[in-house]
């Protein structure tokens, strides 16, 4: 009797004698994988802790401007509607009359012309013309004052403002700015300055909020001019302070075009972005790559329209 008790007792403890082993097992293999063993030759160390990282130094230190010609010139073209039209006129005019490195600035700006209609001039094929040539290193856009149109494709009308307007402009932004950026261009677009109408100011922040979208998804330089000839207050306002600092007329009468010294003025927003990425070319790639001085190439300046 008691050999059978004694029995029936083991069979009920079993289990749990089993189950304490299997715990004290798993617990020895947890302390074993976590313990480094000492070797006299050095320290080990578990692979499964290396992380390891793929860098590409040469685009982590490339610099926005490429290299200039062979030459040592820096090409810009400036494109755009008539107000890019200007602002290629005040950019020459700093360039010429300041110290720089060797620069061309060529004016491609046409006047009474936009990304909106094609009846004109079609700027995306424009744009992609000017890139395949590979002749310039600098482009700088500015784009919009005739753009508050509908946009018409295959017999459809997207009307200002509405879905398939902002989906088609932006897609012919993406054109434009792509076929700069595959061909090595570094891309200056420029936003809508202040203008004296109400109505143009909601429009000209409108589109400026596009521009500033477009050039933060596509990684290139947007130039904020809003504030080119605005108040203290922020309002529009016709004269300002010339390069000279001195006090005078910037705006023509029409409130939205530019005096000479107003373009000059104008362009110094975008003339400022581009010498703060020259310089970080020089420290990335050395001084003796920005070449020497000489006069940009003369252009006919377009009347305004």
């Amino acid at each position: 009797m008691r050999s059978i008790l004694t029995l029936a007792l083991s069979l009920l403890l079993l289990p749990h004698l089993a189950l304490a082993e299997d715990e004290k097992a798993v617990e020895t293999e947890q302390v074993a994988a976590n313990t480094v063993v000492s070797d006299p030759e050095g320290p080990e160390t578990k692979t499964d802790d290396i992380q390891t990282s793929s860098i590409n130094f040469e685009d982590a230190f490339k610099p926005y401007i490429e290299r200039p010609h062979d030459d040592g010139t820096f090409r810009i073209y400036v494109m755009g509607d008539s107000l890019g039209a200007g602002a290629w006129q005040g950019l020459f005019q700093n360039f010429k009359k300041a110290k720089y490195p060797a620069f061309d600035v060529v004016q491609k700006a046409k006047v009474n012309t936009g990304i909106v209609r094609s009846d004109r001039l079609n700027w995306p094929k424009q744009v992609e013309k000017l890139a395949n040539a590979r002749d310039f290193q600098i482009a700088v856009m500015l784009f919009g004052g005739n753009d508050m149109q509908t946009i018409r494709t295959k017999g459809k009308a997207h009307h200002y403002k509405t879905d398939g307007w902002v989906e088609q402009y932006g897609a012919r932004l993406d054109t434009m700015i792509t076929e700069l950026k595959d061909r090595g261009v570094a891309v200056y677009w420029m936003g809508l300055p202040i203008v004296k109408k109400k109505r143009l100011q909601e429009d000209y922040t409108y589109l400026n909020e596009i521009f500033k979208q477009k050039a933060e998804e596509h990684g290139i330089r947007y130039v904020d001019t809003w504030g080119v000839t605005a108040d203290d207050s922020g309002r529009y306002s016709q004269q300002g302070l010339d390069l000279n600092g001195k006090k005078t007329r910037l705006r023509a009468r029409d409130g939205v075009h530019f005096t000479p010294s107003g373009y000059r003025v104008l362009a110094r927003y975008v003339e400022d972005a581009i010498k703060a990425d020259l310089e970080e070319m020089k420290k990335a790639l050395g001084p003796d790559v920005v070449g020497g001085e000489r006069p940009p190439v003369a252009v006919p300046v377009p009347r305004p329209g």
